[in-house]
């Protein structure tokens, strides 16, 4: 019975350029029941990951990420920071090769 609940309809959409994107919807009663046991038990869920993640149920995540890596590089002037904007929904993207191709160009500047 428990794999019927994590269970999905899956679709095939024709992207622009050509190919198929698969998209999977999951199944309502498992969907509202997650939403309902998420909604519960939050707070001891932000307790519990709080210190690990800051994007779901926490009020001034983003912000507390940005002011923090901030006091980092100021903390190391010699560090940088990148930011990948790729859209890499089914890891489509290596970012293994991604750090690799970066590391063969800055070398060891």
């Amino acid at each position: 019975m428990g794999y019927l609940l994590g269970a999905s309809c899956l679709l095939a959409l024709e992207k622009a350029s050509g190919g198929v994107q698969p998209i999977a919807v999951g199944e309502v009663l498992y969907r509202l029941v997650a939403y309902s046991l998420g909604f519960q038990f939050r707070e001891t869920l932000v307790d519990h990951f709080s210190p690990l993640q800051f994007g779901v149920a926490m009020h001034g995540g983003c912000e507390t990420i940005i002011h923090g890596l901030r006091a980092t590089l100021d903390l190391h002037p010699g560090w940088v920071c990148l930011q990948v904007d790729i859209r890499n929904a089914f890891n489509i993207v290596s970012r293994e090769a991604l750090f690799d191709e970066l590391r063969a160009a800055i070398g060891s500047q």
